[in-house]
């Protein structure tokens, strides 16, 4: 009965506030039965679709799209910051009394630098954002939003949104569950024999000691270098390797990204920022170790570790400066913390901020991206290097992921330990912080052991 009522509550009122037919954007928010967000976007399939899922942030999925924004070429930072502004500013909200009185926004990433993409990448450009037709959020009491213009909406066009609804919430009430996502299966349940396409490690070796003689001649202080592992295999499902790395990674940020045939999917340990009012607050994080095997103390290792420290030191003075740029009152332990993500240890420093008057989301994203943890310093002349001699475009890897309500709070993070999904195959990126006292075969094996979350979701490894 209960499921009943809440049905009908929404339907009525997502039926009187379209009749209104007001100009503009209008975002409707009413309450909805709880089940995993993967329910969503079976119920409405959509070539556009993104997921998100945050331990102790926001939780949602969304399908459709009501406005879309994409930004090109290196004035990607103005566009996005214009284009916000104007999409954001036109939504007006409506929540029923009975709903939590969540924010649409705005979700999506950049790229790594502009203009640097291959095949896999092609329908996800610079950077694009969506503000989807349908959001289904997970809070402590879920929500169903929709977002729509009302009034060039004929009877028809209305109707068909509301027998959208009545599919939505049947599919929402059929798959009631407390769990954000359904329990995985095996991942190599039903999949064929893959076959793996890795960079050798002879050209890895070279690529390393070309940054080490960049480093050595004094022009970089550290440079990060990334490759790509190709998994060729058919019968992979996107929807359900996001479960699996949301199961296998509950202190991560689960993430995908759909656009047509391809998925950008996975799930990332790294905040670059996040704004809630005039607060800030970012993280450092950068020096990794296995978390097991070899002799020691592995903590204690890694927190003595030169090298590491060292490379760390330069991502937390990089944030500091970044932030510098639009806030005051910054603030971060001297020492960094020990953090650990299922097989590796990290480094970690949270930084807090305050914003200063003015100052937008999108501003601390173009003061941020890239970090030294994915980029290098000097941040301009490593983007250029990084371009111009490495193999495989990274595209989204690296870039930044995330989203903008409407009040203007925000939530970015650093796409890592993700891939490309498409048909028949899977695309999977990694990669090492370089600094004069890298060793190349241990960093080949550092990111190895960076390619396993995504590879057990595949199945490829146990």
């Amino acid at each position: 009965m209960a499921v009943r009522t809440t049905e009908a509550v929404g339907r009525a009122f997502l039926e009187r506030t379209l009749a209104l037919r007001n100009p503009g954007l209008s975002a409707v928010v009413v309450p909805a039965p709880r089940a995993p967000l993967t329910v969503l976007p079976a119920a409405v399939r959509e070539e556009v679709v993104s997921l998100w899922h945050r331990p102790d942030d926001r939780s949602f999925a969304g399908v459709g799209i009501a406005a879309a924004i994409e930004v090109q070429g290196t004035d990607r930072w103005r566009q996005l910051r214009e284009a916000t502004a104007s999409v954001l500013g036109r939504v007006h909200v409506t929540v029923h009394h009975d709903a939590a009185p969540v924010r649409p926004v705005l979700v999506g990433g950049l790229a790594f630098a502009p203009g640097w993409a291959d095949g896999c990448w092609e329908s996800f450009g610079d950077g694009g954002f969506v503000l989807h037709r349908w959001t289904y959020e997970r809070a402590e009491r879920p929500t169903l939003t929709l977002v729509v213009e009302p009034s060039p909406l004929s009877d028809d066009a209305a109707a068909q949104l509301l027998t959208e609804y009545d599919r939505i919430v049947a599919a929402l009430a059929a798959a009631a569950d407390d769990q954000l996502f359904p329990q995985p299966e095996t991942a190599a349940d039903g999949i064929p024999e893959p076959s793996l396409r890795q960079m050798p490690m002879v050209d890895w070796i070279d690529h390393v000691r070309s940054i080490q003689h960049e480093l050595e001649r004094g022009d970089f202080m550290k440079l990060v270098a990334a490759r790509r592992c190709d998994v060729f295999v058919e019968g992979l499902d996107a929807m359900s390797i996001v479960s699996r790395m949301a199961h296998d990674f509950p202190e991560c940020t689960a993430f995908l990204f759909q656009r047509g045939e391809r998925t950008f999917v996975g799930a990332t340990p790294e905040m670059l920022f996040r704004t809630r009012g005039r607060t800030v607050e970012s993280q450092a994080l950068a020096g990794s170790l296995q978390a097991q095997g070899g002799s020691g103390n592995r903590a204690a290792l890694l927190a003595h570790s030169r090298k590491n420290l060292g490379e760390h030191d330069v991502v937390v003075r990089a944030v500091v400066d970044g932030l510098g740029e639009h806030c005051v009152a910054i603030e971060h332990p001297p020492q960094p913390e020990i953090v650990q993500v299922r097989n590796l240890i990290h480094l970690s420093t949270p930084i807090r901020a305050e914003l200063r008057d003015g100052a937008h989301p999108v501003d601390i994203l173009e003061a941020l991206h890239p970090t030294p943890a994915v980029g290098g310093v000097p941040r301009r002349e490593s983007i250029r290097w990084i371009v111009e001699h490495e193999q495989s475009p990274r595209g989204w890897y690296t870039g930044p992921i995330g989203w903008i309500d409407t009040a203007g709070d925000a939530t970015f993070r650093v796409a890592l330990r993700c891939g490309v999904v498409e048909p028949g195959a899977a695309h999977l990126y990694t990669g090492a912080g370089i600094v004069a006292a890298s060793n190349p075969s241990a960093e080949y094996h550092e990111t190895s052991l960076k390619q396993r979350p995504f590879l057990r979701a595949l199945g490829v490894v146990t």
